[in-house]
């Protein structure tokens, strides 16, 4: 199991924006899904991130889904 680190709002924000994924995150932090979420509407009530930016990096991920599954159906051609 990963070693946890101290939660800071600054430091998540920081986290969140250099693209880690949902998954880092919440190892890093030893959060929950819910925990994760809770986090992320503390950051942006803090005025730490914006709802554009949860919302290109969600896009972001899911582009990285959907680019995955299309080189893993390739391979198999």
């Amino acid at each position: 199991m990963p070693e946890c680190v101290d939660l800071t709002a600054k430091e998540l924000a920081r986290d969140v924006c250099s693209g880690m994924t949902d998954f880092e995150l919440t190892e890093k932090y030893c959060l929950t899904q819910r925990e994760f979420h809770l986090a992320l509407r503390v950051l942006i009530n803090l005025g730490l991130v914006t709802r554009k930016q949860l919302e290109e990096r969600q896009q972001l991920s899911d582009s990285q889904i959907i680019r995955a599954f299309v080189e893993a159906e390739a391979e198999e051609v």
